[in-house]
């Protein structure tokens, strides 16, 4: 079923980017670059199959589902983190702790969408991750309250952890925008999301 895509579809992500972190610290030993990878996971209905004229079949996805993954996928590098899932995906899949990231509209949808860090198994998780997670999701909540001066207190104390750094450093310059220009009326705490 659904549940169970998604859930080792998110299992096999933290799989590769355990694995890759390995491989980084054998490549850094050896003083040989080593590669960044992203990966952008999301659920949602699509057309499977082989796709194209008798000449040129390819097999492939389409869809808005498609779409999205590969728009979470770019912006593994704008967050600075490994693995990013839509909020389909996140809610389905539940057996992980995850960071909520931010709140994006991709161009040409109107609703915006979640999304989300899958930090591990809930079960694997250590207590300062999940303390981490938890004072994130303070500080975001007093964001999208706009209470600016709240959010950046706990942000600031968060941008000094180096696994959340860059994180905190995001919200700390949406807040410094903030501050001098309040958003609109209407802002539903999402950016906008433009071309890949």
């Amino acid at each position: 079923g659904r549940c169970d895509d998604a859930q080792r579809a998110v299992l096999a992500a933290l799989a590769i980017d355990k694995r890759m972190r390995q491989l980084c610290r054998e490549l850094e030993v050896e003083h040989l670059p080593h590669p960044d990878v992203g990966i952008g996971v999301n659920t949602s209905r699509v057309i499977a199959g082989n796709i194209g004229s008798p000449s040129r079949l390819n097999y492939t996805v389409l869809g808005d589902g498609v779409n999205l993954a590969s728009r979470l996928e770019s912006l593994t590098k704008h967050y600075q983190v490994p693995i990013i899932v839509g909020e389909q995906t996140a809610a389905v899949a539940r057996n992980f702790i995850y960071l909520e990231l931010d709140k994006v509209r991709v161009k040409g949808k109107s609703t915006a969408v979640r999304i989300f860090q899958p930090l591990g198994p809930a079960d694997q998780l250590d207590p300062a991750q999940r303390d981490l997670a938890d004072r994130h999701h303070r500080a975001l909540a007093l964001f999208r309250a706009r209470q600016w001066a709240s959010a950046g207190d706990i942000f600031r104390i968060l941008a000094a952890v180096p696994s959340h750094s860059r994180i905190a450093e995001i919200y700390l310059g949406y807040i410094s925008e903030f501050t001098i220009n309040e958003p609109e009326a209407d802002w539903d705490g999402a950016f906008k999301l433009g071309n890949k």
